[in-house]
């Protein structure tokens, strides 16, 4: 039994061995410095694909495994900070590069770049807000489809570089017709390593030179149909102004308010507190609203505001209707509105 163990212990110990020989191998690539990036690599997969559910995010790689899952060997480089990176270039509907990067000479996965051409900051922080629709991100930076990573049947996100390294994390979201918009813009003042890391040789490939880039923009906006570009359709509504709220059959409750200026939507909020706790919302187009099923023996708190896309306006003023006596009465809570959400 004991020589068996000692045995298998050998041949353990064997394979770790050659297996430590091979990936010493690999893990100090030959590296070339000088010659440009010309020959195409198809990936199996879509890049994104690729990395996130092959590799997996933050995990720890190597270069074997790099070249293992991507199928194909890359252009190995020793950065501007002594660092590897492998670049490979990508025939994907127009040329793309896909940069990653080491933050030591093999061991641990630095960062992933995709890229054509690096986005204008200048034009992202001009035309880029809450609201924008994804085909104008796209404009701006055209590998935003193949980055997009959708996270829920309503939400996904996207990351953009530009040449400091700084960036944009953007979470995109469905407005009221389906289409997807910018919901949360965050800045990222971190520089990619890799922005700093990359030698001017692979720097040339996706850099932004283009002088006339703004006016460019402008005429592709100008042709997109039926995308929403008007940022004015997304401006905040203004505050709704309850008309009346009164019980109908006991149980039900009527609510009637003003058209409010820049409002597609509207969302009637009701719950048996002043603070609106456990409260109950019902969202509705139409300028009037049932509140159906409610308790007849309980007094409710009422109010009104208006939406648009992703912004919402200031809640109404808050009605009261009391619950059934001999007589049913609804008043403004507090003149002003109320500052609960």
């Amino acid at each position: 039994m004991i020589k068996r163990i000692i045995v298998i212990l050998c041949i353990v110990t064997l394979m770790f061995t050659v297996e430590i020989q091979a990936y010493d191998k690999l893990e100090l690539p030959e590296y070339n410095n000088e010659e440009r990036v010309t020959r195409v690599t198809n990936l199996e997969k879509r890049w994104n694909n690729w990395f996130d559910y092959q590799m997996g995010s933050g995990s720890i790689y190597n270069i074997y495994n790099i070249v293992q899952f991507a199928g194909a060997e890359p252009y190995w480089r020793l950065g501007k900070n002594n660092n590897y990176y492998a670049i490979y270039k990508i025939e994907d509907k127009g040329i793309h590069y896909l940069i990653l990067d080491f933050s030591t000479p093999s061991k641990n996965l630095g960062g992933a770049w995709y890229v054509s051409k690096i986005p204008s900051k200048e034009l992202f922080q001009k035309y880029v807000h809450p609201g924008t629709s994804m085909e104008v991100v796209n404009l701006i930076d055209p590998d935003t489809y193949d980055i997009f990573v959708m996270l829920g049947k309503d939400w996904g996100i996207t990351e953009h570089r530009f040449a400091d390294g700084n960036g944009y994390d953007l979470t995109f979201e469905k407005d009221t017709r389906g289409n997807w918009v910018v919901g949360h813009m965050q800045y990222r003042n971190d520089p990619y390593y890799i922005a700093k890391n990359l030698l001017d040789i692979d720097y040339e490939l996706i850099k932004n030179d283009n002088p006339n880039e703004e006016a460019e923009f402008l005429e592709k906006l100008k042709k997109l149909e039926g995308i929403p570009t008007d940022q004015d359709k997304y401006k905040k509504p203004a505050k709704v102004k309850i008309k009346s709220v009164k019980r109908i059959k006991k149980k039900n409750i009527i609510v009637k308010y003003k058209k409010a200026k820049n409002a597609k939507k509207y969302q009637i909020q009701y719950a048996t507190n002043k603070k609106f706790k456990k409260a109950k919302i019902k969202t509705t187009k139409k300028r009037s609203f049932i509140i159906k099923k409610l308790f007849k023996n309980k007094t409710y708190y009422i109010r009104v505001r208006g939406q648009n896309g992703t912004k919402k306006g200031l809640w109404s003023n808050i009605k009261k209707v009391k619950k059934v006596k001999n007589q049913v009465v609804s008043y403004d809570i507090k003149k002003g509105g109320s500052k609960h959400d």
